[in-house]
This record gives C-alpha cells, sequence and structure tokens, in this order.
C-alpha cells in the first residue's frame, strides 16, 4: 500500500504557506499592536463599513467570541466603533472611526512590503497562473461546502 507523499501534496502546502505568511506578517505588524487576525477583521471593515457583528464574524469566519475579543481591540486603539443598529438595538453595526487612521496607513505599508518579499523572484505570468489555479480550487472546495450543506438540510 502506497504511502501518501505530504510533499506532493498542494493542501500541505498551501497549509504551510498560509500559515508562513501569517508568522512573516505577524513578525512585522507586532510592533504596531496588532495581530494578522485582527487586521484581516479590520479590511473586512475597511471593504464595507456598518456590518453587523455577525455578519462580520461570518464573513471573515471566526466564532463571534472570537470577533468580540478582535473588536475590543481594535475599539481601544482608536480604530473601530460599535453602534446599535437602527431598526433593531439588539443587533451591533461595527464602523471605521477614521479611514485615514495612521495605524491603518501603517499597516497598508506593511502589507504591501511583506507582499513584495513573498512575491520576490516570482514573475507576473507564474503569479498570474498559481492566482488562477487557487481560485479554481476556492470555487471546488465552496461548491463542495455548498453541497455538503443542502445533504445535511
Amino acid at each position: 500500500m502506497p504511502v501518501y507523499d505530504h510533499e506532493k501534496s498542494i493542501g500541505f502546502l498551501m497549509g504551510d504557506v498560509s500559515r508562513l505568511m501569517k508568522r512573516a506578517f505577524d513578525t512585522r505588524i507586532k510592533e504596531l499592536g496588532i495581530s494578522t487576525s485582527q487586521w484581516i477583521v479590520l479590511m473586512q471593515i475597511c471593504r464595507q463599513d456598518g456590518l453587523s457583528q455577525i455578519e462580520l464574524a461570518e464573513r471573515v469566519e471566526i466564532e463571534q467570541s472570537t470577533l468580540v475579543r478582535h473588536l475590543d481591540n481594535l475599539h481601544m486603539q482608536g480604530l473601530v466603533e460599535r453602534k446599535p443598529d437602527r431598526l433593531d438595538r439588539r443587533i451591533k453595526r461595527v464602523y471605521l472611526k477614521d479611514k485615514n487612521h495612521p495605524l491603518i496607513k501603517a499597516l497598508e505599508v506593511e502589507a504591501e512590503e511583506a507582499r513584495a518579499m513573498m512575491l520576490d523572484k516570482v514573475g507576473d505570468e507564474e503569479l498570474k497562473n498559481a492566482m488562477h489555479v487557487l481560485r479554481h480550487i476556492k470555487i471546488n472546495l465552496l461548491n463542495y461546502s455548498m453541497k455538503v450543506e443542502k445533504q445535511n438540510e
């Protein structure tokens, strides 16, 4: 019986790359007082201001309790605020306090520098092809998830 070769597994490679990317970015932004996980939440808020905490947790695929901790930290740094929904006061919506906050600008610079470091010696065509393949894999996995969810209903 053949042994599974982890070295040839795209799943293991993607997992390793993802973990190393997170570690490198965490190292770069540690002095700014924010984690990669908090940065992901912050960037989602930058993309769409005013999401409910439930919507935001779903978008970044984390538990609501984890999101609340991230939002508490981002709030303490003066980056976000939570306000009750106008129609349903039980719902809390999350807003950026200042899109031009110096910390957001510093994080954007760090993200771009991390991207440049990560893609050093990777050609434009290679990157384009890799992105194309990863998008297909993502679509396949999303379709699979939807299929499983429908079967479990």
